[in-house]
């Protein structure tokens, strides 16, 4: 069982904590990371996860944290189709839910940014 790490009392998978916590060998996420985390480990969960990702504050911290999920989908999604999907679709999903666009589809700051130096 060395690939799961205990976060808040649930085991997760290692290479989920790492990915939402951004950092190779990480063992642990801020608590209010813990929808998000348990919603990229069990995408199936999602539905039953909606209210708590809701209520997330979309902090630039966690929509890289999607976005890191999104790309790592993307990356391994010929490893296992139907998990990547999956991962890929719950990341989107809260994505769309706080910000109301995809950043990696050219949404959000960056976009507005550019077009306000215009």
């Amino acid at each position: 069982m060395q690939n799961k790490v205990e976060v808040h009392g649930k085991t997760f998978l290692k290479e989920t904590v790492e990915l939402i916590s951004g950092e190779r060998g990480a063992t642990d996420v801020d608590s209010e990371l813990l929808p998000l985390l348990e919603a990229i480990d069990n995408p199936n969960e999602l539905p039953f996860l909606l209210d708590k990702l809701n209520t997330l504050e979309p902090t630039e911290d966690l929509r890289l944290a999607l976005v890191r999920v999104q790309v790592q989908s993307d990356l391994f999604m010929h490893e296992d189709l139907n998990l990547h999907q999956k991962r890929l679709y719950v990341a989107q999903t809260i994505e769309k839910l706080l910000w109301g666009e995809l950043l990696l589809d050219g949404g959000g700051d960056k976009k507005k940014k550019d077009e306000d130096k215009k």
